[in-house]
């Protein structure tokens, strides 16, 4: 498993580890401009639908604490 994360991590340096996979950076920036979108509309968004691989409950809490449009969210409260 190591020299697969290593392998992962050299060709898409970009990309996010979570618990239990690793995420092209385009992947993150989709679920960004949804998540952009529903915070401005105050709509729910669903981010794991937008993955194939399911993602745990770890694996959408670390997505969403490197998100800078939840920071924002946070920071400016409702």
């Amino acid at each position: 498993m190591a020299s697969l994360i290593s392998y992962l991590r050299a060709h898409y340096p970009s990309g996010i580890e979570l618990e239990t996979v690793y995420v092209k950076r385009e992947l993150v920036e989709a679920v960004e401009a949804e998540l952009e979108e529903a915070c401005g509309n105050h709509w729910a968004v669903d981010v794991t639908a937008g993955f194939e691989a399911p993602l745990s409950e770890e694996d959408v809490m670390l997505l969403m604490s490197s998100s800078m449009t939840v920071s924002r969210g946070t920071l400016s409260g409702p």
